[in-house]
């Protein structure tokens, strides 16, 4: 294998892993987290939203904070933080405390997960 091979290898192998790992692992430790205040909530909060909708949306900001660490737009990620925030608000206190909880969780895993990334892509060379 020439250089320009292993080089295109690790940064794949860099890249899937990262992503990856802002997927699965990482849902299920801030699911795991933020399990114990999901019965404050009450009843009927399921019923307001989509199934799985929060899962989904963790992946997403998940994917879109490491994009932005990998290109250096840390403006954006607080622009991405701000914006869900304000929509998070529409509800009860409690409510809102829980999903803000979440997407603090999701972007500190988000932004270590980035970062960790961006390291290993700038010791690969």
């Amino acid at each position: 294998m020439t250089m320009v091979d292993i080089h295109g290898i690790g940064l794949l192998l860099i890249l899937v892993t990262g992503y990856g790992c802002s997927l699965w692992p990482s849902s299920a430790i801030v699911g795991r987290i933020i399990a114990r205040w999901h019965p404050a909530l009450g009843e009927g909060v399921e019923e307001e939203s989509l199934r799985e909708a929060g899962r989904w949306i963790g992946y997403l900001e998940r994917a879109i904070i490491i994009t932005f660490v990998l290109f250096s737009q840390f403006l954006a990620i607080g622009l991405l933080v701000t914006a869900k925030s304000i929509f998070r608000f529409e509800h009860s206190r409690k409510t809102a405390e829980y999903y803000l909880l979440g997407t603090l969780l999701s972007l500190t895993i988000g932004l270590l997960i980035g970062v960790a990334m961006l390291t290993a892509i700038r010791v690969l060379g």
